[in-house]
């Protein structure tokens, strides 16, 4: 594999000329990204307005990339991280002439067919890209029926239909290398001025947790986020959401959200 590594001047002014040379200019939605500014690698942003972004970051050393896909209530789709792996997500989404972050590259297993590909090592930028849709073999399927929690795989560990609660902690039975979670807020006057914060956490070996600082948002009434990690080693995860107020920043508020929390090893 070639891997090409530009300048880092060189490397704004091609990443700049291949945004408008390839892509519409993209507004990005402030409040899908207001909690994850840092080492944000690629943002993908499709026509019915959801985003998927992929950050950097590490367990104890070990790198992974935190996909945090969101979007509106009215639309509801989601990315099968079960059959796909970043790598496959990132290569599918863009056009072969795009840049590969060589985090991506370096956490795959699979680079035979990466020869094509510039590696770019560091960028002051996330690469931002818009795309029509997501495509069929990346969509995962039956995802968005009404009964949810019927229409969630058995396998899935925990599954909430419609709950009323302030806190909701979730921790996984066993080591896994892999966390899926995601949630929903219901628009409701009930909700008004309110939103629920989500955090993700890791085990480390020596027994204390760790919070993917990068891996922390909010979801606020009327939308929904969904979070996956694919992790390299096995770990206790726990997953924690909060119903929080705006204007006291307390995190004491009863929210009425659906979704579920999903910890397992990689298929």
């Amino acid at each position: 594999m070639k891997n090409l590594i530009p300048t880092r001047i060189g490397l704004i002014e091609y990443i700049s000329l291949l945004a408008f040379a390839t892509f519409s200019c993209e507004r990005v939605n402030n409040e899908t990204l207001q909690e994850n500014k840092n080492e944000e690698l690629a943002v993908f942003t499709f026509s019915n307005g959801n985003t998927l972004q992929l950050i950097e970051s590490d367990e104890e050393g070990d790198p992974v990339i935190l996909a945090i896909e969101s979007g509106s209530n009215k639309n509801i789709e989601f990315i099968d991280f079960d059959s796909n792996s970043i790598l496959d997500i990132y290569l599918k989404l863009t056009p072969d002439h795009s840049p590969l972050p060589k985090i991506i590259a370096d956490i795959s297993k699979d680079k035979d067919h990466l020869h094509h590909r510039s590696v770019i090592k560091d960028f002051d930028t996330a690469l931002k890209f818009s795309v029509e849709k997501i495509p069929a073999t990346l969509k995962m399927k039956n995802n968005n029926k009404g009964d949810f929690c019927d229409d969630i795989p058995e396998s899935y560990n925990y599954c909430y239909n419609r709950e009323k609660s302030k806190v909701s902690n979730i921790t996984s039975s066993s080591r896994c290398k892999v966390m899926e979670n995601y949630t929903s807020v219901f628009k409701e006057s009930y909700n008004e001025g309110k939103y629920m914060e989500v955090r993700h956490r890791y085990r480390k070996a020596s027994g204390g947790w760790v919070t993917h600082t990068k891996g922390k948002y909010k979801v606020y009434p009327g939308r929904w986020k969904r979070l996956a990690i694919p992790g390299k080693m096995k770990r206790y995860r726990r997953a924690a959401r909060s119903g929080v107020n705006e204007s006291t920043g307390l995190g004491t508020e009863y929210l009425y959200w659906k979704g579920y929390t999903d910890f397992r090893n990689s298929k």
